[in-house]
């Protein structure tokens, strides 16, 4: 609905139960112009982010992975431009944390478009002629060795290899993140997004990526902004009340 500019919220769904009481209820998408969103920059840590960094440094290695069959015969370099078409259009994956000496360690920051070669973050392995178990064990041990390869402090939070099956049978790809810039619903977006970049390059034009929503940046700016209202912090000791009540029993 939001691509075809129309807004629809999750509590119109369940009060107009029809297509047609919808239509009736929706409303055209406006977008905010009275402030500049930058992606690029410094990013404030939002609170899950903090408790992550609390952590310790295990949470280097905290990430989330998908496995994709993908077409015979691909190209490797229509999947690598398909990667960087996806790491310049979602600006959170080029996150990069920087140490610094406050109490959590790390200060967030999102460089540019361009500042991150998915050709850092992507490698393909020959399966071709490989059994089943053999091929298994080979994507087993590449893709922990995937997640072994992520630097932080490089701005590399993804690592993408492409199990190449040769022109005979459908190949896998392998795609990590780490926590930090992506969870369940992210992949929503990204794979579709990944999918139509590399439909892209296979028919030489350019990427159309789904529309830019808020940036993390932005959007981290405004949760401080919002947790710091009166409103808010007068809702303080209702928090505190429920927190230190005993747990309720099912």
């Amino acid at each position: 609905a939001r691509k075809a500019g129309i807004v629809i919220t999750p509590r119109h769904v369940f009060q107009h139960q029809s297509v047609a009481a919808l239509a009736a209820a929706a409303t055209p998408l406006t977008v905010p112009g009275s402030q500049e969103d930058i992606a690029a920059g410094t990013v404030i840590a939002t609170p899950i982010i903090r408790w992550l960094f609390e952590r310790g440094d295990s949470f280097k290695r905290f990430s989330q992975s998908t496995l994709l069959q993908v077409p015979p015969g691909m190209e490797e370099q229509h999947l690598a431009t398909a990667l960087q078409a996806l790491i310049d259009h979602h600006d959170a994956l080029r996150l990069r944390l920087d140490p610094t000496s406050d109490a959590s360690g790390w200060s967030l920051h999102i460089p540019p478009v361009g500042a991150v070669d998915a050709r850092a973050c992507f490698l393909r392995i020959d399966v071709t002629g490989m059994d089943d178990i053999a091929r298994h064990a080979c994507i087993a041990k590449a893709s922990r060795e995937a997640i072994g390869r992520f630097d932080l402090e490089a701005g590399r939070l993804l690592q993408a290899v492409w199990f190449d099956a040769g022109i005979g049978e459908p190949g896998r790809f392998f795609l990590a993140i780490h926590h930090l810039v992506v969870d369940g619903v992210s992949w929503r977006i990204l794979v579709p997004d990944l999918e139509a970049a590399w439909q892209a390059a296979h028919t030489g034009t350019p990427a159309q990526l789904g529309p830019r929503s808020t940036s993390f940046r932005n959007w981290s700016q405004q949760l401080l902004t919002e947790a710091s209202k009166p409103a808010r912090m007068a809702e303080l000791p209702l928090w505190q009340s429920i927190v230190d009540a005993p747990d309720a029993l099912l």
